[in-house]
């Protein structure tokens, strides 16, 4: 109440979300003490709102925050603190904006307090402006002013929990007034934006304000299960937050053997170039469109030395078989894989790699899955004929891995025994052909005897979209129209396709793309 000078007094504890911004446009938060400090309570001015004073309007928006003697043979004073802040981090920043006058006295002035309670007892002085602009801190003119202060120098910050205090006194000599606005409380960055900053020796610079994430190092799970982490060396991490995305970062490596690598969204990606060598007059690794605000928020930078961590795929298994059609089906399995496309199947009549085609019409999409897949692919171009297999996986950086080879021999008799080594009548499941596909791509599998099997398409929320009649033992080739169970055209996007019989389940991915 303005009248009364009686405190309007809320607090509030638990966790504090930043950046916090006040411009009183909503008028002074009620969660905020507001207390008059005046020698005759009758007459204790309190802060206010204000739209317009004397012609002085808000620095922003509508509304201001005032200070104004009730009457002018009274001095006022009034305190007006925040609800208790918790600041978790280390560094924050203040900032203010006051309305510098011509008519304030020297003894006028607002005096910026941070303490663990509301009261101006025992806190500490962060600054003392008087309203007149000539006065301290001096200024050219009138106007309104902006003043920033490095909270940590105050002990703010590392799980402390404070209020800041704003106490304005305007004594008997002058009717003066104390004017602020857009109050800001806000993280002060570890990483500026288009600076740099060296931190564990790594000197970083970010296209955006960044944060240092203290709950990350090397014992952090995502450092420790790395694919290749007990060949790697000297290791350097650092954890990031922000606010943004499609951020770009910059990375100069200490002096030696380096590699590059970050996580974020959810996976690891290599870094541009993921490798930087001893000689290297350029150091610098390139991260580029780093996302902050994935559900899997956790983003870290890994430099180390040795081997690099990750290994873009690590391959359990790979075989050949001939099946009952006298098709070679090959079939691989992966522990782990990260920042994969997809793979190739190579083939070639002679153990020459070079001399190896591409047989699969389109790239086999990985999972990139950190428990890894399965996968399978059948090559039905083939005859009488000896043939050697290669695989290739081909990595988001555009660097390729070939395993292998793989061999085994299509023998056309129709004298052969069913009951062969080589022989194997399997339940598969190929690749859609083609794949990106519009407006219908071709799905082929294989169902062994004495089973039925089911082809079921899904969306990217697992929402069945079509199934298939049951498929008894036999070669199948289904073609999917981009249409639904009620016949109606789905969206572009990622589909999966799924064929499962008693003994079998296999899942692909397939894109619509109109």
């Amino acid at each position: 109440d303005y009248t009364t000078g009686i405190s309007r007094k809320v607090t509030t504890a638990g966790n504090t979300v930043f950046p916090i911004i006040e411009d009183f446009e909503s008028g002074i938060p009620a969660t905020w003490s507001n207390t008059g400090m005046g020698p005759i309570p009758s007459f204790n001015a309190i802060w206010s709102i204000s739209q317009n004073y004397n012609t002085v309007t808000p620095q922003s928006g509508s509304s201001m925050c005032m200070l104004a003697k009730l009457l002018s043979s009274f001095s006022a004073q009034a305190v007006l603190a925040t609800n208790a802040l918790y600041f978790p981090d280390r560094k924050y920043s203040l900032s203010l904006w006051v309305y510098r006058n011509s008519n304030s006295h020297i003894s006028d002035r607002l005096e910026i307090y941070v303490n663990s309670t509301e009261s101006t007892e025992g806190a500490l002085l962060i600054d003392t402006i008087c309203p007149h602009y000539a006065y301290s801190p001096s200024e050219a003119t009138t106007g309104w002013y902006n003043y920033t202060y490095d909270l940590s120098e105050f002990g703010i910050g590392s799980g402390s929990v404070n209020h800041i205090i704003f106490s304005g006194t305007i004594g008997t000599r002058t009717n003066g007034v104390i004017l602020i606005d857009h109050m800001k409380i806000e993280h002060q960055p570890d990483f500026p934006e288009n600076a740099s900053t060296e931190f564990n020796g790594v000197e970083l610079e970010p296209t955006v304000n960044l944060y240092l994430d203290d709950s990350i190092d090397e014992s952090h799970p995502l450092i420790t299960s790395l694919p290749n982490y007990a060949n790697t060396d000297e290791r350097r991490v650092i954890g990031l937050t922000g606010f943004d995305n499609n951020v770009d970062i910059q990375a100069i490596a200490p002096a030696g053997n380096w590699y590059g690598n970050i996580y974020h969204n959810g996976m690891w990606h290599p870094a541009s170039p993921s490798f930087i060598a001893e000689d290297d007059v350029d150091r610098v690794f390139n991260f580029t469109g780093i996302n902050f605000t994935a559900k899997d928020g956790e983003v870290i930078i890994l430099l180390n030395t040795g081997e690099s961590g990750i290994l873009p795929v690590t391959l359990s298994s790979f075989n050949a078989v001939v099946t009952s059609e006298n098709y070679a089906q090959l079939n691989w399995s992966t522990a782990s894989e990260s920042n994969l496309l997809g793979y190739n199947v190579l083939r070639a009549t002679a153990n020459e790699p070079g001399l190896a085609n591409i047989v699969n019409p389109s790239m086999i999409i990985a999972t990139n899955s950190s428990t890894g897949c399965e996968y399978s692919f059948t090559d039905s171009d083939v005859q009488e004929e000896t043939y050697y297999y290669w695989l290739e996986s081909y990595e988001i950086s555009g660097e390729t891995n070939l395993y292998g080879p793989v061999s085994l021999t299509i023998d056309i008799d129709d004298e052969q025994d069913e009951n062969s080594d080589e022989v194997l009548k399997l339940t598969a499941l190929q690749s859609a052909y083609p794949n990106p596909f519009n407006p219908e791509t071709t799905i082929k599998f294989s169902v062994k005897d004495n089973e039925q099997a089911t082809l079921t398409i899904f969306n990217m929320k697992g929402q069945v979209v079509k199934t298939f009649d049951s498929y008894h033992a036999g070669d199948h080739s289904v073609v999917w129209d981009g249409k639904n169970s009620i016949n109606r055209e789905v969206s572009s996007g990622l589909y999966f396709y799924q064929l499962k019989s008693p003994s079998y389940i296999k899942t692909n991915k397939m894109v619509l793309m109109k």
